[in-house]
C-alpha cells in the first residue's frame, strides 16, 4: 500500500482498518489415469506444510491395468517408528522415514478400478 498527494489541494485525511485473513491453503488433491505420472507433497522440493491431507486416486487407463509400481525419486518424511505423524499411505501401508532414491515399492489393484493414496501431515 501506498499513498501520494500532490501539490495542490488538501483532505481530511484518512484511517482505515485493515484485517489480515487466513485463507485456505491450495487443495493438493489429484486425480491419475494416465500410464506413469508422478506424485509429490506439497511445496516439494521445499518443505511441505504442516496440517495437510492430499488425497490421490488413481484410476486404470486400462482394464489389464493389475498393480502399480511405485519408483522413489526423494522420499525424507518425518521419521515415526509406526508412521503416526507424517505418512504417505500407499494401499493401507504408511511409509515415512527417508527412503532410497530409486527404492521400488509394489501395489496390486484389488476387483476394484480405483484406488486412494493419502498423503498426511501432522502440524
Amino acid at each position: 500500500m501506498s499513498f501520494h498527494s500532490d501539490n495542490e489541494t488538501r483532505g481530511l485525511g484518512y484511517m482505515v482498518t485493515v484485517v489480515q485473513q487466513d485463507c485456505p491453503l491450495p487443495t493438493c488433491d489429484g486425480t491419475f489415469d494416465k500410464p506413469d505420472f508422478v506424485i509429490s507433497s506439497p511445496n516439494y522440493p521445499l518443505p511441505y506444510d504442516n496440517g495437510r491431507t492430499c488425497t490421490y486416486t488413481v484410476h486404470k487407463y486400462h482394464p489389464s491395468v493389475c498393480r502399480l509400481l511405485m519408483k522413489v525419486i526423494a522420499f525424507d518424511v518425518e521419521e515415526d517408528p509406526h508412521c503416526g505423524s507424517d505418512f504417505l499411505n500407499v494401499g493401507g501401508d504408511r511409509l515415512c522415514g527417508v527412503m532410497t532414491e530409486g527404492q521400488i515399492c509394489k501395489l496390486f489393484y484389488s476387483k476394484l478400478a480405483l484406488i486412494t493414496k493419502a498423503l498426511h501431515f501432522e502440524k
